[in-house]
């Protein structure tokens, strides 16, 4: 049974939204603010992440959007890789942008029909990452070339000795990129492979994962492995696929 981590603080819709939940077989724990939110994820482990923006810390006891897009940024500076959905009344294009900026997965806005969108976009995550990340096919867990070898199941880069922790999303993008090394991706081929051909997604979507990626090569101490090829894409370094003579 999956594990789920919801995070609101409007008491009535959030017992509601997890009692249907687990009627669709998910065990869900459920969070009132921030703090509930760190002592839950530092204990327990998740296989997804669900939060509302309009949440409250101690130190403040009115609820602040800043203080959700925060919590996200927070769970990914910590290493937590689990898909995070944010689940939000706001419908401004700031927020949406500043939440898959921190590093959402998602940004689904609350309405009368919401929950049967939360609960398919939930499980079309589930379903992309047994398809493409192998979880059911053992002979495709990893993919190498070179120094470089890509963990799909756990979500890892190893360069040489050197291991990496990859978001769902990131390890989709390597792994693509280390399979075929020298094959110029397109943008919309990269957007597809993060999310799939039922997700559409701006081209910032896809900058932030680069972005992230190369502060996470830079952080320990290895080469940029991707290498932008003005006007076509992007593939997997020359350098990283060539050794060092």
């Amino acid at each position: 049974m999956k594990s789920l981590l919801l995070v609101d603080d409007e008491v009535e819709l959030s017992v509601e939204i997890q009692r249907k939940l687990e009627r669709a077989k998910f065990h869900v724990e459920l969070a009132r603010d921030v703090e509930s939110a760190q002592d839950l994820v530092e204990k327990t482990h998740f296989d997804l992440i669900i939060l509302d923006l309009n949440l409250k810390e101690e130190s403040e006891g009115t609820p602040n959007p800043a203080h959700g897009t925060g919590l996200v940024r927070q769970f990914r500076a910590a290493g937590i890789n689990v898909p995070i959905l944010v689940h939000s009344v706001m419908s401004g294009e700031f927020h949406m942008t500043a939440s898959l900026d921190a590093g959402a997965d998602e940004y689904i806005i609350k309405r009368g029909e919401s929950f049967r969108v939360l609960l398919a976009r939930i499980q079309a995550h589930f379903r992309r990452d047994e398809r493409l990340l192998g979880t059911k096919s053992p002979t495709t867990r990893w993919v190498a070339t070179n120094q470089i070898k890509v963990d799909r199941q756990e979500r890892q880069l190893a360069v040489g000795s050197t291991f990496i922790e990859l978001s769902v999303q990131q390890t989709k993008i390597m792994a693509a990129l280390t399979a075929s090394p020298s094959k110029i991706f397109t943008t919309e081929e990269l957007l597809t492979i993060a999310w799939g051909k039922d997700v559409r997604r701006e081209t910032s979507a896809l900058d932030t994962i680069l972005y992230r990626l190369r502060l996470k090569f830079e952080k320990a101490k290895v080469q940029d492995l991707i290498e932008n090829v003005r006007g076509q894409g992007y593939r997997l370094a020359v350098t990283s696929v060539v050794p060092a003579q």
